[in-house]
């Protein structure tokens, strides 16, 4: 009983071991199930936290993935909105709208440059007009000048030639032999007459006082009548010779007057005749502008409208372009986004995997807790089992079993073995647990965000990629197109180059003299537009120069035409001095100093010219006069014949005097100059017309040089007859010969002989004695009517006579014979009869009473 109670005692001592063992492992085991689980529910937050931040980051990511293709979406379908309205509508860019709207611009300003230009050229051919018209008139105002001065030189002409008259004139005789003939005659005779040398003047004795105050026999009170200008006396004369003078210099000054305003009038209309021309040429620009400016728009147009349908058409094809690379960028996204979500959900699970490891490991460690508390609680119950069945078994044999011994060695011996094999693998253990603590739980999680960040990284320089791959190969389009366009351009420019070479040489033998406008801009447009202007401009050069070339070889030429041989050397000296290759317009100057050198020697042929032309028109003058009296002289002398000594058998006998004045070669060309002459002299021109010098081109191409004319060269006689019914023309001593008898020839020339003494004596009071030879051989009835003549003309025949007893002798008033042997006359008286005594008384009473009479 007492080992029983020890036994007894020692089993429950051992129960109370293990009890309490049991116990103090159990509060052990719980507190680190209380950590454990705080660690879990620490690590179960930081897992959540970590899974929040990874959703975070999945979130961030796919957004920032998603902002990145809706931008290059939202780029993408920017520029596919912007293609779709290039493809419908396409239009302009803003250079091209800002050209479009410099050349809209260019062409407002160009027209109101036209209108400008035309209103100046308006207001300028105004100005010219008014010029013109104060030049014509200060022309009028110079030829009236001209007129009046040559008014005044022929008044004061006048004034000299009444102060100084032409000898024998009527002037001159009524100066010289009626003093005051001003105031009686001169009041009433046609002025004309004064300058007559032919009405051989006489005076008339005055029998009475009032006969100075009559006029052919009728008085007048010529105090009432005003002196006309042409019948002055000496002192009026002198008056208005000093009057005349003055007024022709008055008439000179304002004629240099009017020819110094005439000439700053004209440089003044030459100066507005430029301005007009430059306005003009202004104006043709501007029309030129407008119209370069309409052509620019238009090409403009063209080209934009080219320029569009080809924009619309690549347009379109970008268009296909950007719809492909709109949904590649969508299935990118897509793919992007499932990616980014794999790699997500593999991280997530990751972390995932690795949390319930960490949780699985800490559900172990409970569990381990668990199982050691349930171990130490089943350990125990065997140990109480086994003490208990120790107990009893001592209990029963109180001896000791050798088998039980060595079940409990061998035991022994197991659990030593098992422990050393635990032990030996303590440092895999250990391993373990610091693989655990530091690669897994520590560095695992830091690797799986660095590989996520990689992850997205390596994506995102992947989408990087694809999207610099893309802006690649649409800037390799775009700089193809560009590298396509500048090809283009510089095949333009080449052929530019090519098409402006031979202008650029030929503008470099061009010296430019104008200045640039700073205030006005040039708008030359473009290429094309200048290129235009350029060939334009050379051609317009060229056609200039030709034309100038040809008008100064003309001009040249005219120049020379007709001109001596002074003149001839200096044209050759002054062109001397230029080179061969000279410019045409340097010939200008020359050919301006050759025509001012031709205005000083114009004055002088002009001056020349009329010391010529008055000379050849007094020499017309004096032909013409002559012309003139001759026919005034036939005419007279026909009036004669007719008067006295009507013959037997002749019906009419007439006398022209036929001036060969017209019959002379330079006759004509004379009287037309002398017409020039005189409408020259009376009009106010300063240079002849045409018309004048070749009427004295003509005059001096036949006028002979040395010729001497005579008063009978210049006229012959022509003797008309109507002898027996038969019209006669006589000219020369053998047609009067052949026409009549001998006797009746004879006649017929002392009829025409009494017609010109009656003419030569006219109103003479002198007696003429003709001696006729033969005159007895005429028929006595022709013969006494010739003396019948005779006498009434105061003309007394001589003749002699072989016959005394002739009855022709009886005509004579005194006959004489000649005595030879005593040498006298002797004076033989004929018997007249009754009748003949009768009538000689009745004459000799008759003449008597004449006599008296006057």
């Amino acid at each position: 009983i007492e080992q029983h109670k020890d036994l007894q005692s020692q089993l429950e001592q051992q129960k109370f071991k293990l009890s309490e063992s049991l116990e103090r492992l159990s509060r052990k085991n719980q507190a680190s199930v209380k950590v454990i689980r705080q660690q879990k529910e620490n690590v179960r937050q930081t897992h959540q936290d970590k899974e929040t931040e990874l959703r975070g980051q999945f979130e961030q990511r796919k957004e920032q993935q998603a902002q990145q293709f809706e931008q290059q979406l939202m780029n993408v379908e920017r520029s596919i909105v912007r293609q779709e309205h290039q493809a419908k509508h396409a239009s302009a860019t803003d250079q091209e709208v800002e050209n479009g709207g410099l050349a809209d611009k260019r062409l407002e300003l160009a027209q109101r440059a036209w209108q400008q230009s035309s209103s100046a050229k308006k207001q300028a051919e105004t100005t010219h007009q008014q010029c013109q018209q104060k030049r014509d008139e200060a022309d009028k105002d110079l030829h009236r000048a001209r007129l009046a001065t040559r008014q005044g030189k022929d008044h004061l002409q006048q004034l000299h030639k009444q102060l100084s008259p032409e000898q024998d004139s009527l002037r001159q005789f009524l100066r010289d032999n009626k003093p005051g003939w001003e105031h009686s005659i001169g009041r009433l005779i046609v002025e004309p007459l004064l300058e007559r040398k032919d009405l051989s003047p006489v005076l008339v004795a005055a029998s009475s006082k009032e006969h100075d105050n009559s006029v052919l026999g009728i008085q007048l009170d010529m105090s009432v009548i005003g002196a006309p200008a042409y019948a002055q006396d000496e002192t009026a004369l002198r008056l208005a010779l000093e009057q005349a003078t003055k007024h022709l210099l008055g008439a000179e000054k304002h004629q240099k007057q009017t020819e110094s305003e005439l000439d700053q009038l004209h440089q003044e209309a030459e100066i507005q005749r430029e301005m007009v021309a430059e306005r003009n040429r202004a104006f043709e620009q501007a029309e030129q502008e407008v119209s370069y400016a309409q052509s620019a728009k238009q090409r403009f147009s063209d080209e934009l409208k080219t320029v569009l349908e080809k924009r619309r058409a690549q347009a379109q094809q970008t268009l296909q372009s950007l719809l492909h690379e709109k949904q590649q960028i969508v299935e990118q996204k897509s793919a992007a986004i499932a990616l980014l979500k794999s790699d997500y959900d593999e991280q997530l699970l990751e972390f995932k995997s690795g949390w319930q490891d960490e949780l699985a490991v800490l559900d172990e460690q409970i569990d381990e807790l668990d199982k050691q508390i349930e171990y130490k609680r089943q350990q125990n119950r065997e140990q109480i089992k086994q003490l208990e069945d120790a107990f009893n078994q001592e209990l029963a044999n109180k001896d000791i079993d050798p088998n039980t011994l060595k079940a409990l060695k061998q035991q022994t011996e197991s659990l030593k073995s098992h422990i050393q094999s635990v032990t030996g693998r303590r440092e895999e253990l250990n391993e373990y647990k610091t693989f655990m603590q530091s690669d897994w739980l520590k560095q695992r999680p830091i690797l799986l965000e660095q590989e996520a960040e990689l992850k997205a990284l390596s994506q995102q320089l992947t989408q990087q990629q694809t999207s610099l791959q893309r802006q690649y190969q649409n800037k390799r389009t775009e700089l193809s197109q560009a590298l396509s366009a500048v090809e283009k351009r510089l095949a333009a420019w080449g052929a530019l180059v090519t098409e402006i070479e031979p202008m650029v040489r030929q503008l470099a033998n061009i010296v430019f003299s104008f200045t640039a406008d700073d205030d006005h801009e040039i708008n030359v447009g473009d290429q094309a537009e200048r290129i235009s202007r350029c060939t334009e401009a050379l051609e317009s050069r060229s056609r200039g120069e030709k034309k100038l070339k040809e008008a100064l070889t003309e001009f040249e030429a005219s120049l020379g035409k007709d001109a001596g041989k002074d003149f001839l050397d200096t044209m050759l000296q002054a062109f001397s001095v230029l080179d061969d290759d000279a410019n045409v317009r340097d010939r200008l100057p020359i050919l301006q100093r050759l025509l001012s050198i031709l205005a000083s020697r114009q004055r002088q042929i002009v001056e020349q010219g009329e010391t010529i032309g008055g000379d050849l028109n007094k020499f017309f003058t004096v032909f013409s006069d002559i012309n003139r009296k001759i026919s005034l002289q036939s005419k007279r002398l026909t009036d004669e014949v007719s008067d006295d000594l009507t013959l037997d058998g002749i019906a009419r006998s007439e006398v022209k005097i036929i001036s060969t004045v017209d019959e002379l070669n330079f006759w004509t060309p004379l009287k037309r100059f002398a017409q020039q002459y005189d409408s020259w002299n009376k009009s106010d021109a300063f240079l002849p017309s045409e018309a004048y010098l070749d009427t004295l081109a003509d005059v001096v191409e036949v006028l002979p040089n040395d010729a001497n004319y005579s008063i009978e060269s210049l006229l012959r006689l022509e003797l008309h007859l109507n002898e027996g019914g038969s019209d006669l023309v006589i000219k020369n001593d053998r047609q009067l010969l052949e026409s009549s008898s001998h006797g009746m020839a004879y006649l017929i020339l002392c009829k025409f002989l009494l017609a010109f003494t009656r003419l030569l004596r006219n109103n003479a009071n002198i007696d003429i004695h003709w001696p006729i030879d033969e005159i007895g051989t005429l028929a006595y009835h022709n013969v006494e009517k010739l003396f019948t003549a005779c006498d009434t003309n105061h003309i007394h025949i001589l003749g002699a006579f072989p016959n005394p007893e002739s009855d022709v002798l009886m005509l004579f008033k005194h006959r004489y014979l000649i005595d030879k042997q005593r040498q006298r006359l002797e004076k033989i008286e004929p018997k007249l009869s009754r009748i003949a005594q009768r009538l000689q008384q009745n004459k000799t009473i008759g003449n008597e009473q004449s006599q008296v009479t006057a």
